[in-house]
């Protein structure tokens, strides 16, 4: 929609009771992919997953309240700078305690040039949060002759069109799952990708070999691969589904190919994710006293054990939780424990358990060397959980001085587990010691404060009503 339509829409604004005048920051997810038009030109997919209940809705005459985001991509690696702009709406609601989110895309068509910049900005359509996002493509310009694939779209839902809209692409709605992260209750993978310049093969046939492969080992993963043959066009959607209730915990890449009759692969795209699955039961021969004397926690000291152990903790679940924290009362035999430790990284990466934890246990160093405090390890810190946990920020803001706030830090993270673009706000209240205590994120299910800005400048004025 244009800037004409978003001043209409404001226009109703001051005729339409305003239910909250409160500020609220924008809590969303956001991605972004490229594609080609049968001409050769490229064009990116910017796809926005809000959550409504970060966002100021108004009334509407029905009684209904309505809510969006105004979304601006501005091409700024040109200097005559282009828009393309578009609102997304929110279905109404009844009431403010209505959650959940809702999804929109915005299509641009890129310049023809070797590397693209661009800013997306996004407002609170009746409110006053905005935020911004900067993106960098490299090579992206006119598509070339070699035989190629597209950027990969995982999807939450792949089914036939009926009605053509937004998300249409080759007779499929493609609903784009916004990260790549599978949980245990995910129990299929889909996605769509696209094959061009086939027609430069004087091939009748290709096969196209989708597989799962294990990241490190670079493998397939069990039985994970299925194979079809295509007959070569202009444009061709690359669409398929796995079932992965069976896949184990650990890092994987979603890996397509395209080979000819000789078997050559002519061309290749990958993607990886990272699924949790502790689903499913470790047999109980890895478990055994005798395996787990030959396992890589074997020769281990009992004290060694016990303080890795503790150090799992910023990544366990509750019922994980609750044993660490019976560890810190409570002693128990050496096979026991190390059976939690073994078991504790096959669910993890049922492969190669050993790497995983050693991997681990690094970043754990690095928290140590950063983190800790007088009376706390690295781990134990907020900061350092919150490192372990999600792993090391994309950005990271340091103020240790600035006039009536508290010394604090601001995290940002492109992607965290199965979120986009979050935020992690840590204060140092004691102003002597290394630990910063979280004040507020954007994250689900971490700590949120509305007020986390006056709580950080608070620092020479203790009064406890806000909005003083």
């Amino acid at each position: 929609m244009t800037i004409n339509m978003r001043k209409l829409l404001l226009f109703k604004l001051f005729i339409i009771s305003l239910v909250s005048t409160s500020f609220a920051q924008l809590s969303y997810d956001f991605d972004v992919r490229i594609f080609y038009t049968p001409t050769g030109e490229s064009f990116c997919e910017y796809y926005f997953l809000v959550e409504r209940t970060s966002l100021s809705p108004i009334q509407n005459a029905e009684g209904l309240l309505e809510a969006g985001v105004f979304i601006t991509a501005k091409n700024t690696s040109v200097s005559d700078t282009t828009y393309k702009e578009t609102i997304i709406m929110a279905p109404p609601r009844k009431d403010t305690a209505s959650t959940g989110v809702f999804l929109g895309m915005l299509r641009c068509v890129n310049p023809k040039a070797n590397n693209f910049e661009s800013q997306i900005i996004l407002s609170d359509y009746y409110g006053k949060a905005i935020d911004t996002v900067d993106i960098s493509i490299e090579n992206i310009g006119l598509l070339d002759t070699a035989i190629q694939i597209s950027n990969i779209v995982l999807s939450d839902t792949l089914l036939p069109t009926i009605n053509t809209n937004d998300f249409s692409k080759s007779g499929y709605d493609v609903i784009p799952k916004l990260n790549n992260y599978f949980p245990e209750y995910k129990q299929s993978l889909s996605y769509y990708a696209e094959l061009y310049n086939s027609l430069t093969q004087n091939e009748e046939k290709l096969l196209i070999l989708s597989s799962i492969v294990n990241r490190k080992t670079k493998k397939v993963a069990g039985s994970f691969r299925q194979i079809q043959k295509i007959t070569p066009d202009t444009i061709i959607p690359l669409i398929g589904s796995f079932g992965i209730a069976m896949l184990p915990s650990g890092e994987y890449e979603l890996l397509i190919e395209v080979k000819n009759k000789t078997n050559e692969t002519l061309c290749k795209q990958s993607l990886p994710f990272t699924r949790s699955n502790k689903a499913i039961s470790i047999p109980q021969e890895r478990l055994t006293a005798q395996a787990i004397k030959i396992s890589f926690i074997g020769n281990t000291s009992y004290a060694d054990v016990l303080e890795y152990t503790k150090s799992l903790r910023p990544i366990a679940d509750n019922d994980e939780r609750n044993f660490i924290d019976f560890l810190r009362k409570n002693d128990i035999d050496s096979i026991r424990l190390k059976s939690f430790f073994l078991e504790f990284w096959l669910k993890r990466e049922y492969n190669q358990p050993d790497v995983a934890w050693q991997n681990y246990h690094g970043q754990v160093k690095i928290a140590e060397q950063n983190f800790s405090s007088n009376i706390k390890r690295g781990y134990e810190t907020d900061r350092g959980r919150v490192f372990l946990e999600y792993g090391p920020p994309n950005h990271r803001t340091e103020v240790p001085s600035e006039p009536s706030s508290y010394p604090y830090e601001i995290w940002q993270y492109y992607k965290a587990k199965n979120r986009n673009n979050i935020r992690f706000i840590f204060y140092n209240k004691d102003l002597v010691s290394n630990d910063y205590e979280l004040l507020h994120s954007d994250m689900r299910g971490e700590p949120r404060n509305v007020n986390w800005e006056q709580a950080l400048r608070s620092r020479n004025n203790q009064d406890p009503n806000f909005e003083n």
